[in-house]
């Protein structure tokens, strides 16, 4: 779906067919990871971890130094306000004061990158 357009096709899903280009070769492509297994990519000498897990407590950061991505869902407090959603970055000692704090209802998948 488009979040935005400026073409007034908002909400509209994108064509198929002749209209989509292939990925090319060079490009990175996840897989959807099963609830609380991991699947790591090694990629120029850092590992990428893809996590998803339906109890935020079971993303456990490896290396202090782990650069951790919200890429679905999210932590949001007991009001249901976001707190963490898609698209933000996180370190590991952010993360750790946050899940103490802050549940992900709905399950939370998260890319973890650090050098291997």
């Amino acid at each position: 779906m488009r979040l935005d357009d400026a073409y007034g096709r908002k909400a509209q899903p994108y064509e198929s067919g002749p209209n989509i280009s292939p990925l090319q070769k060079n490009r990175l492509v996840f897989g959807q990871p099963e609830a609380d297994h991991l699947i790591d990519y090694q990629l120029h000498g850092c590992t990428l971890r893809l996590q998803h897990a339906e109890n935020e407590k079971a993303i456990v950061p490896d290396l202090p130094d782990d650069i951790m991505m919200i890429l679905q869902g999210g932590l949001f407090s007991q009001a249901e306000d976001p707190i963490l959603t898609a698209g933000d970055v996180v370190l590991p000692d952010t993360w750790n004061r946050l899940v103490a704090n802050f549940e992900a209802p709905e399950g939370i998948t998260i890319l973890t990158i650090n050098r291997s």
